[in-house]
């Protein structure tokens, strides 16, 4: 179990003094959803939090992953020809929402992901409260209500990966010792066409599955991030290619972006290793396989796990 003396630690440190990485990107009610994609993607990032202009409030986050929606969207109409850029996927996507186009706001896609926010007085504790439930990033606001800093799971592992001599001696036993994880995980075929595999995300609401061969054999991950790089080079045609070609295509159009390559996890490495090949392949989720079962994937471990253990 993880020890008080963690917590200590955490309810010591100022959300306030905790380092942005970058510079705060902010999507206004006042943006068509094509603007406030088109944000996103423009600026690397996978969310931003949406100002609602008239009522002088933020409302949640734009996310990458409502995109998905959209894509599937699209992909079910046959009625039209396919967009082959953002502007008309997001224009036709917003057309086959289930309410009138003119409803399909930024301010409307922002509530599916809530605003949680915390002051900057308050403590990392707390931030770590809040994203131990799931949520992926916690805005920090001044006492005027400006947001000075998103910290989201990634820079938290990535902070923890730094700080591993603080969390406990929880951290040095192995995943196989403390049951960590979920499970059964979610898997599509390694010939499973991108489009599918996404509406199979979107389906369940969830941010990534496994990628498995013919054996049942973990051979890669794809997540919501692999979208906002589809987006750069639009092409709807790519999306019937099998899942393994379509990643391979997209994670070449730029090194920079390849900050999620597959990655496995060993039952019998440590909470600690864990930790630091999250941090280090920027990634939210690990599949644990195991070499003498034939590196099947069993059970998901994520940041989300992390973060409740350390708050155990």
């Amino acid at each position: 179990m993880a020890t008080s003396t963690a917590q200590d630690w955490l309810n010591g440190i100022n959300a306030g003094s905790f380092p942005s990485a970058k510079e705060i990107t902010i999507v206004k009610s006042t943006h068509l959803p094509v603007e406030g994609f088109k944000l996103l993607v423009d600026n690397n990032i996978l969310s931003a939090p949406v100002y609602d202009v008239k009522e002088n409030k933020f409302t949640g986050f734009l996310d990458i992953k409502d995109l998905v929606s959209f894509v599937v969207f699209v992909d079910d109409d046959q009625n039209s020809d396919a967009p082959q850029n953002l502007q008309d996927l997001i224009m036709h996507g917003c057309k086959l929402y289930q309410v009138p186009v003119d409803g399909v706001t930024c301010t409307y896609l922002s509530r599916r992901n809530a605003f949680h926010a915390v002051k900057a007085s308050e403590s990392l504790l707390k931030v770590c409260q809040i994203l131990a439930k799931g949520v992926h990033r916690v805005p920090v606001v001044d006492d005027a209500g400006n947001v000075v800093n998103i910290i989201s799971q990634s820079m938290i592992v990535q902070f923890l990966a730094k700080n591993l001599e603080h969390l406990g001696p929880d951290f040095k036993k192995t995943i196989a010792e403390l049951n960590l994880g979920t499970h059964p995980v979610v898997c599509v075929k390694h010939d499973t066409s991108a489009i599918e595999t996404f509406r199979l995300m979107d389906n369940r609401k969830i941010s990534g599955v496994a990628v498995i061969d013919d054996t049942g054999r973990f051979v890669g991950n794809t997540s919501a991030s692999d979208l906002k790089m589809f987006m750069k080079t639009l092409s709807l045609e790519t999306l019937k290619l099998p899942i393994v070609q379509f990643l391979k295509m997209i994670r070449q159009e730029s090194v920079d972006d390849i900050a999620s390559p597959a990655m496995g996890l060993a039952s019998t490495e440590t909470v600690e290793v864990a930790v630091g090949k999250l941090a280090v392949t920027k990634i939210h989720k690990l599949f644990v396989a195991d070499d003498n079962d034939g590196y099947k994937p069993r059970a998901v471990v994520s940041i989300t796990d992390v973060l409740r253990l350390l708050l155990k």
